[in-house]
């Protein structure tokens, strides 16, 4: 029992302990955070809401360290009820259409919303709960429960959780490089939906635009969404020389296309019920940013999420600063 404990508890200890750490580095990013997990309505304070996450998952890591008996199992207990909290908030922002960064563990390590988070924290409260049920049959049972109870035999376990934590870490990481863009997959222009310019109606059709050549960085918005703000402000203002923006937003059936003469509406476009994005195969969720090639293909993968599209862009500016 005092090695499993010792095996579990360093494992939580290095998860909390990396979290907090990586939540308070990018506390700047709270407000996307909250609304990537669609929290907006119960969060008025996304800084602040944050922050005190972070000390509190630091505070766990600590006690879980130094303390003995109650004091080590009220704070696995609390690591239980946090983990708990992160699936259940993980899996309604799924359900909810997002598919946006978290920030789960700061800028560190990618944590787009979807079935990996969602693995991730099942993973993790399974673990949270394994190491408070077995804390707490030991404290009931008259022992004494701590991080370093089980010996020599902890140092072991320590060690497996230690180089878990390594793995995991290096993959989640690497999958936030991994996709490395490659213009691979023909858009069929015939029959592709066109788009009407917000600020004249104007009539456009972004594929055949692209093979008369000028290449199309379609980027696809949501009203009310802080990162696709974010991304707009970014493709308005990055120098992306013979590479065309376009802000693109689904309208429905009695939607209104806005007509206001703003630098942000030069670039919106309406997607008439979806049309185009649908046509593309573009994921749901949003922002997301497709690169339509002079020679109409499409640079694969899809940008999803404020980072990987803000990386988009970076990419077509790099690219056109080197001509």
């Amino acid at each position: 029992m005092d090695t499993l404990i010792s095996g579990l508890g360093f494992l939580l200890v290095l998860v909390l302990a990396f979290s907090g750490t990586a939540k308070l580095h990018a506390s700047a990013a709270a407000e996307r955070s909250v609304t990537a997990l669609r929290l907006e309505r119960w969060i008025s304070r996304p800084r602040l809401a944050i922050t005190s996450l972070a000390l509190i998952e630091l505070a766990c890591a600590v006690c879980m360290v130094t303390g003995t008996g109650a004091v080590y199992l009220a704070a696995v207990v609390v690591a239980w009820a946090m983990t708990v909290g992160f699936l259940v908030v993980a899996v309604r922002a799924s359900r909810l259409g997002s598919s946006e960064d978290c920030g789960c563990f700061g800028e560190m390590v990618a944590s787009p919303v979807g079935a990996v988070t969602t693995r991730r924290n099942l993973a993790l409260a399974t673990v949270a709960s394994l190491s408070a049920v077995s804390a707490f049959l030991c404290f009931v049972a008259g022992r004494t429960p701590s991080l370093f109870g089980g010996g020599v035999e902890s140092a072991g376990a320590a060690l497996v959780a230690v180089l878990a934590c390594i793995v995991g870490a290096l993959g989640f990481a690497g999958s936030r490089h991994s996709a490395i863009p490659v213009a691979r997959e023909q858009v069929n222009p015939r029959g592709a939906p066109a788009l009407v310019a917000a600020l004249d109606g104007e009539v456009v059709d972004p594929l055949q635009r692209a093979l008369r050549g000028r290449a199309q960085l379609l980027v696809f918005v949501r009203p009310g969404c802080s990162s696709c703000d974010d991304v707009t402000d970014a493709a308005q203002s990055s120098p992306l020389g013979e590479v065309e923006p376009r802000i693109v937003m689904a309208v429905g059936d009695g939607g209104h296309v806005p007509r206001d003469r703003s630098e942000r509406a030069a670039l919106a476009h309406a997607d008439l019920s979806g049309t185009l994005a649908e046509h593309l195969g573009l994921p749901a969720g949003r922002p997301a940013a497709a690169l339509v090639t002079t020679e109409g293909r499409i640079l694969m993968p899809f940008a999803e999420g404020r980072e990987q599209v803000l990386d988009l862009i970076s990419t077509v500016v790099a690219a056109q600063a080197s001509r």
